[in-house]
């Protein structure tokens, strides 16, 4: 439920900072850090650096919806 909300908010906010994806998903930055890592290792998010900051985007968000769907079918 939390890895669908932080996705989720992640799509709807695009190029997000941690914070705002926290707000956005209701979720805490730990579970939200613990999510984040999830995801990059799947090769869903992806981390820049914008004005010395660390912000993430979505790298494909039909690889999510692939996932998912595999998912389900086992």
């Amino acid at each position: 439920m939390a890895k669908q909300r932080v996705y989720l908010s992640l799509l709807k906010l695009g190029l997000a900072k941690v914070g705002a994806i926290v707000k956005e998903s209701a979720i805490s930055y730990s579970k939200v850090y613990d999510v984040l890592q999830r995801l990059s290792m799947r090769g869903l998010v992806s981390q820049i650096i914008v004005e010395n900051v660390n912000t993430l985007m979505l790298s494909n968000p039909t690889d999510y919806t692939n996932i998912y769907r595999e998912k389900k079918k086992s």
